[in-house]
């Protein structure tokens, strides 16, 4: 949550904007669902307002079918950016391949091609994929979260400076 928090206070919440990971589609783009996407106050206006069922053909009500394709397609019609997620060395903040399937997707010849392909920004393999400020992953179990919790906030690796540890046990 403070890396979410982070990349939203450097925006402003008055610009109908939309972040996730970002895939290429004919004349637009869209973000995958697996990962997640977060839209600013104003482009969730505008996705209620102008885009919900019967206001916009763009926005189907029917179909649950490439959920995150018709959603990239929704926001687009109704006035909605969809912004850049990664940081400033062009790493990613969402993962749809899931932390480990971003840092070797270019070992697995059924998804480098297709991923290099369809990703918006060019992908980077290994562990410049991956943006230490990372905010959401695809493919995790409820028991994933708890490593992740543990890993994130109670591991400390000895001779390290935590200044913020105490706050955190």
């Amino acid at each position: 949550m403070e890396n979410l928090r982070s990349l939203l206070a450097s925006k402003n919440k008055e610009d109908p904007i939309a972040f996730g990971h970002k895939y290429k589609r004919p004349n637009g783009a869209y973000f995958a669902g697996g990962s997640g996407y977060v839209m600013s106050r104003s482009a969730m206006i505008r996705f209620v307002t102008l885009g919900l069922p019967m206001k916009n053909t763009s926005c189907p009500a029917t179909s649950s079918e490439n959920e995150d394709w018709r959603m990239g397609e929704c926001l687009e019609s109704v006035g909605v950016t969809l912004g850049d997620d990664r940081d400033s060395e062009g790493r990613s903040r969402f993962f749809p391949l899931g932390v480990e399937g971003h840092i070797t997707y270019a070992d697995d010849p059924g998804v480098a091609p297709w991923f290099e392909n369809y990703t918006y920004y060019p992908a980077k393999p290994g562990f410049q994929c991956c943006s230490p400020t990372g905010i959401s992953t695809h493919y995790i179990t409820g028991l994933d979260m708890y490593a992740f919790e543990y890993a994130i906030y109670h591991l400390r690796i000895s001779g390290m400076d935590y200044p913020y540890s105490s706050s955190l046990e």
